[in-house]
C-alpha cells in the first residue's frame, strides 16, 4: 500500500539498517532524510512510497517511479524502482519478493512494458527476470589529454533563470538518444541546488546545447583534487568540445578527469587514454576504464512492448518471427507474440511465421534495448530457434546504432 506520511520516518530507520553505508544512522542526517523523503512525496507526482505490511507491522518499502524513456528512438512509459529496503528482523521471509511483485503488477495495470532498477546484487534480480542493461564505463582521463581549443567559448555555469533552457537542451538529448529518460521535476530541482555540484554549459546563442553536471572529489593534497563528471550531454561538435576544453584548463589543479558513461568510445577523443594506473593487460594493453553491471530492465507485459514500439527503429531485414518468452515469475507474461518486421518496424504479424524463437524474460529484455546482440544469445545457448538460418536476420533486426545511455539515477 502507499506508504503513509506518519510512516515514514519507520521507513527511513528501515533502509539505515538495510544500507548502513548511507549513513542514515546519523540522527542530524536521518532527519534531513526523513524530511527529503517527504518533500518528494508530497511534491513530485511521478514518484510514490510503497510499504509492505504484516498485522500492521512495516517490514520493508520502495520507491516507485514513472518515467518516460526513449526506446529506439520511440517515447514509452516505464516504471522504475528504487530504495528497495527490507528490515533485518524479517530478511528471508519473502519481502522484497512481494515488493517486486507488487511493483511488477503496478507497471501493468499503469501500461508500463518497460520495468527499470539499479540492482543492489544483479544476479538476486536477474532471477526476477530482469535482463542486464548497459555496462557504466568509469574512464580516469588526464585533463591535459583532453583537446583543448582557444576558440570555442560559451561556456559558463549554470543559473536559476536557465532551468527552463537546462529543461529543453535535456529533452533534447533524451530524444536523440537511445535509453535516456527525461528528467522529473525533482531531478532538476536537485542539480540547480545541489552544494556540492556545479553545471558547466554550453550556449549557442541564446540556446543551450550541452552541459557538463560534475563534482571535486578530494585527492592527494589539499590542492590537488579530481573532478567527477556525472552527465555529460551534448547536441553537436561545437558543444562537446567546448565543454571538453573546459576540463582540459583545469589540469593546474586536477588531477584526474572520471567521466561515468556508457559511452564506449571516449577514448577516441583524447590524446591518451590511459587510466593512470600503469598497468598493463596481456600481452600489452593499457587499461582505459573500469566498466560495471548497473542499470537492469525488464519487459512485464511482452505483446504490450511491441506494441508500443510500433514506431520504433529496428534494423534491416524482413521476417515474421513467434517469439515465446520463458516468464517464471510472471507466468502472464508467457503468452507467445508474434511479430512482424519490416523497413526497420515492427507490426503484428497477420500471416505464418517464417521461425519460431524461444528465450528467457531477461535476455528478451536485454535484446530489445540492445545491450546484447542476437547472435551473442544463439552462441551461448541462451535463445532456442526453430530454424537457425535465420540468425543473421534476426540479429540485424534488433541490433542498435549506439546502446542505451541513462544519466538518471534513482
Amino acid at each position: 500500500m502507499p506508504l503513509p506520511d506518519e510512516d515514514i520516518p519507520r521507513f527511513a530507520d528501515i533502509v539505515s539498517r538495510a544500507y548502513p553505508g548511507f549513513t542514515y544512522s546519523k540522527q542530524s542526517y536521518r532527519e534531513e532524510t526523513i524530511e527529503r523523503l517527504r518533500t518528494m512525496q508530497h511534491e513530485e507526482p511521478s514518484v510514490t512510497f510503497y510499504g509492505l505490511y504484516r498485522d500492521d507491522e512495516l517490514l520493508g518499502g520502495m520507491r516507485v517511479h514513472n518515467f518516460c524513456t526513449n526506446v529506439r528512438s520511440t517515447m514509452i512509459n516505464a516504471g522504475g524502482v528504487g530504495l528497495v529496503a527490507v528490515d533485518l528482523i524479517h530478511k528471508r521471509e519473502h519481502v522484497c519478493k512481494e515488493l517486486i511483485e507488487h511493483f511488477l503488477a503496478y507497471c501493468r495495470t499503469t501500461v508500463r512494458p518497460l520495468a527499470m532498477l539499479y540492482p543492489f546484487r544483479p544476479d538476486f534480480y536477474k532471477r526476477m527476470g530482469f535482463g542486464y542493461g548497459p555496462l557504466l564505463n568509469r574512464y580516469s582521463l588526464s585533463p591535459a589529454a583532453l583537446p583543448a581549443n582557444k576558440q570555442l567559448g560559451g561556456v559558463r555555469y549554470l543559473r536559476p533563470e536557465d532551468k527552463n533552457a537546462l529543461v529543453e537542451c535535456s529533452r533534447r538529448y533524451v530524444r536523440e538518444h537511445h535509453g535516456m529518460v527525461d528528467k522529473s521535476d525533482h531531478e532538476v530541482r536537485q542539480m540547480l541546488t545541489s552544494d556540492d555540484t556545479f553545471i558547466a554549459c554550453h550556449w549557442d546563442g541564446e540556446v543551450m546545447d550541452g552541459y557538463a553536471h560534475f563534482r571535486f572529489a578530494r585527492g592527494h593534497t589539499s590542492l590537488v583534487n579530481d573532478i567527477e563528471v556525472l552527465e555529460f550531454a551534448y547536441l553537436n561538435k561545437d558543444a562537446l568540445r567546448a565543454l571538453l576544453s573546459f576540463l582540459n584548463r583545469q589540469s593546474d589543479q586536477v588531477r584526474r578527469i572520471h567521466f561515468n558513461t556508457h559511452d564506449d568510445f571516449l577514448h577516441f577523443v583524447v590524446d591518451d587514454p590511459r587510466d593512470g594506473t600503469d598497468d598493463l593487460l596481456h600481452p600489452i594493453s593499457h587499461p582505459t576504464r573500469r566498466s560495471g553491471v548497473g542499470l537492469m530492465y525488464r519487459v512485464v507485459d511482452a505483446q504490450l512492448m511491441f506494441d508500443v514500439l510500433g514506431s520504433a527503429r529496428f534494423g534491416p531485414g524482413d521476417c515474421s518471427v513467434k517469439i515465446e518468452p520463458d516468464d517464471s515469475f510472471l507466468p502472464d507474461n508467457t503468452s507467445p507474440v508474434a511479430v512482424t518486421f519490416r523497413n526497420g518496424r515492427a507490426s503484428h504479424c497477420k500471416c505464418d511465421v517464417d521461425v519460431t524463437v524461444r528465450l528467457g524474460i531477461a535476455e528478451l529484455s536485454s535484446l530489445l534495448m540492445g545491450t546484447v546482440t542476437f547472435s551473442k544469445l544463439r552462441a551461448y545457448g541462451l535463445v532456442g530457434m526453430s530454424d537457425p538460418s535465420y540468425t543473421g536476420v534476426l540479429d540485424a533486426i534488433f541490433r542498435v546504432n549506439e546502446g542505451p545511455q541513462c544519466a538518471t539515477s534513482f
